[in-house]
């Protein structure tokens, strides 16, 4: 194997190990932010969800690829087909926490198989067919990623309705308590470690990268404070992460693109729109536990808008691309998942989701002893 081979594997197999990093992050912060009572389950979704995307993928890739002429496994001729193996599932998991604490799971796993084997090969074809092959740097992986994730994430949380005891009358937000803020705190901190794969992908400079990937949601993180602390006088936390997770969006889907001195900056724009996408969805009753659905669609939108800072044609192309890519995940999520949930397979009942899902389907839970006593 010749130096230039070897330095390729080695480049697959580091973003293929990052992709894997930010899975496990994601996980973490998920399972932090729902309840406790609902932490077990949401390992064994995303653990089980994972591994059947994979095979989903890989019948569904080749199948696609012999069925449309278009080489899936790849976005670029500088890419192989390692790293896509782990981006279908990730993707699947950056959805799924919009339908988390009150989905069955296995109305999860469905969706993990109609994610991978349907959505992702699409999304590839789509973009093999736009004409944004000849852009550098090509069309990121990001924004197939995270729009699509968006797109199905909205549509999940939509069909599948809002959790119990969420809103009240007259538009009332009720707290949801039991989560465990340290646990989301660090699995951010892997996840947007993890999002550095999408610099190898994109072949971007690593070192610029690395720099906007830790500006962008710093900004991010103080936009989606400084509007939480316009409208209600305090800062949430909540917004806060929101905004952090819009900016990161936006690196991974041509962010990294640009400058270090434009990326806090860039961030804290894409965390004031991502904390106002959360309240947008709240106020349509679109409930999403991990808040990160509207933030997603907000970065995968903004990434390619950075990233016309150095290139014009970048603009129409990327652009177009994560609109049309999240409008189809959309559609083509809500149209299956509303069927599921006519047929009555799509949501466990009110007795069960106040239980925990935990112990309705696990028969026991994550922490043991936890409990959370309300007091009059």
């Amino acid at each position: 194997m010749d130096l230039e081979n070897t330095t390729e594997a080695l480049r697959s197999l580091l973003t293929a190990v990052l992709l894997l990093i930010a899975f496990a992050g994601w996980q973490a912060y998920c399972s932090g932010l729902l309840r406790a009572r609902n932490a077990l389950s949401l390992a064994f979704q995303m653990g089980l969800g994972f591994a059947i995307a994979v095979a989903a993928w890989l019948t569904s890739a080749a199948a696609f690829q012999t069925w449309s002429g278009v080489q899936v496994a790849a976005f670029s001729q500088e890419t192989a087909g390692l790293p896509l193996l782990c981006l279908a599932p990730l993707g699947a998991a950056l959805a799924l926490g919009a339908g988390q604490e009150r989905m069955r799971s296995g109305a999860v796993l469905l969706f993990c198989v109609f994610y991978a084997a349907l959505i992702a090969p699409l999304a590839q074809i789509l973009a093999a067919q736009l004409p944004m092959n000849a852009i550098s740097p090509p069309a990121p992986a990001g924004a197939w990623l995270f729009a699509s994730a968006a797109g199905c994430g909205l549509a999940l949380a939509a069909s599948v309705g809002p959790r119990t005891e969420k809103y009240g009358a007259y538009g009332k937000i009720y707290p949801l308590v039991g989560h465990h803020s340290p646990l989301s705190m660090l699995g951010f901190s892997f996840f947007l470690s993890g999002l550095l794969a999408f610099a190898l992908l994109s072949d971007w400079p690593l070192l610029q990268s690395a720099t906007s990937l830790i500006a962008m949601p710093a900004g991010g993180m103080l936009g989606g404070a400084l509007l939480s602390r316009f409208l209600s006088g305090r800062t949430d936390l909540s917004l806060s992460w929101s905004g952090a997770l819009a900016a990161a969006a936006m690196s991974a889907s041509g962010g990294m693109a640009i400058s270090p001195g434009a990326s806090a900056f860039s961030g804290l724009a894409a965390g004031v729109a991502g904390a106002a996408a959360v309240l947008l969805c709240d106020r349509l009753r679109i409930d999403d536990p991990t808040a990160a659905a509207g933030p997603f669609l907000t970065g995968a939108l903004l990434g390619p808008l950075a990233a016309a800072l150095r290139s014009d044609p970048f603009l129409s192309g990327g652009l177009a691309y994560a609109a049309l890519m999240a409008g189809g995940a959309f559609l083509g999520t809500l149209l299956p998942a509303l069927l599921l949930r006519k047929m009555g397979w799509l949501r466990v009942s009110e007795a069960e989701e106040l239980r925990g899902l935990d112990l309705s389907a696990h028969g026991h839970d994550a922490y043991s002893g936890f409990q959370i006593i309300h007091l009059k």
